[in-house]
């Protein structure tokens, strides 16, 4: 094999869920369709040089230091958390309300060596009083460890914001279901219905 095919193949075994036979079957569609080679990498080099973080809610933008959400003004008092920026992506194309977004830029994980200290929550500090937030909404999905950063981040919120409304999309993403795994439906029923956050209450 071409050395060059083989370090194609490998960048492309480095990305979450491919293993060697989905990258060489990747490899082999790139190369027979010269046209589509072509098309990628003008994408990835458009991406790499333009695309940066957003320094307000931690999401993808092209126009910095502010993303397309985060420029406009007029959005609800409602500030939605998500893990990753794809989950933005994912909810606000069929939010009910026009939505704020903030990421985390990840979920605690022990086993990873992501704490506290790795989660983008710096910025809430000042966007929340800045922005008259009056509501902020847990939008993690379902697995053990979103689940364990949900009540993390309650009792952030509550040590440093004690009157500040603390919500969680309703029950409707299945127990072990990430957010952006889960179909339109089920995402704006999700935030339709989503409930306060109160674990003391309910117990």
């Amino acid at each position: 094999m071409d050395p060059r095919v083989r370090a194609l193949q490998h960048v492309l075994e480095k990305l979450p869920g491919i293993g060697e036979r989905t990258s060489r079957r990747l490899v082999r569609e790139l190369l027979s369709h010269r046209s589509l080679l072509r098309e990628l990498m003008e994408a990835l080099e458009a991406v790499d040089r333009h695309l940066s973080v957003c320094t307000r809610c931690g999401g993808y933008t092209g126009t910095p230091p502010y993303c397309e959400i985060c420029r406009q003004e007029d959005r609800l008092s409602v500030l939605v958390v998500v893990a990753e920026p794809e989950d933005v992506w994912a909810l606000d194309a069929l939010a009910p309300e026009r939505y704020r977004y903030h990421v985390l830029g990840g979920v605690l994980n022990a086993l990873e060596g992501i704490g506290p200290d790795s989660l983008n929550l710096a910025p809430l500090r000042t966007r929340i009083p800045d922005e008259g937030i009056q509501e902020v909404v847990l939008a993690l999905g379902g697995t053990f460890e979103e689940q364990t950063t949900a009540y993390f981040l309650l009792d952030w919120f509550r040590e440093h914001f004690p009157d500040l409304r603390i919500s969680r999309i309703a029950v409707g993403l299945p127990m072990g279901r990430e957010v952006g795994e889960a179909d339109e439906e089920t995402l704006r029923e999700a935030l339709i219905h989503r409930q306060p956050f109160d674990p003391e209450a309910s117990s």
